[in-house]
């Protein structure tokens, strides 16, 4: 996961908070992910980036967003527009990591999650 810069204002599929903690400082991160909807919340293994820029060392919190499209390589859908922290949520395959964090970028998302379809393996995200 690595932070990303930029914005414009649209309607977000899916919002979640989000809260990105270091447990190791840039080695190794966790992502917990609260729903106040049904007061639930769930925590997964996470790999930081090899680009981009790095997280702070006290996390980063923010709504999480359902990437549109899903897979983001294409330009994505800005995040709402309102002072919030806003976290693209990007399926893995069909482009580079990079394309997908740049798509986040432009659309706005100051973080980005890219998940694995079809795995639970941890894979660090390089150009």
């Amino acid at each position: 996961v690595r932070g990303v810069e930029g914005g414009k204002p649209a309607a977000a599929a899916l919002v979640l908070p989000v809260c990105l903690l270091w447990e190791l400082p840039a080695a190794k991160a966790y992502i917990r992910a609260v729903s106040h909807h049904n007061s639930s919340s769930m925590q997964f293994s996470d790999l930081p980036a090899i680009f981009g820029y790095p997280l702070p060392p006290e996390g980063l919190v923010g709504l999480l967003v359902e990437a549109s499209p899903a897979n983001a390589c294409l330009p994505l859908k800005a995040p709402p527009s309102n002072r919030s922290v806003f976290i693209a949520l990007v399926q893995r395959f069909n482009c580079s990591f990079d394309l997908k964090v740049f798509h986040a970028q432009q659309a706005g998302f100051l973080g980005v999650i890219v998940h694995n379809v079809g795995s639970d393996e941890l894979l660090n995200m390089v150009w």
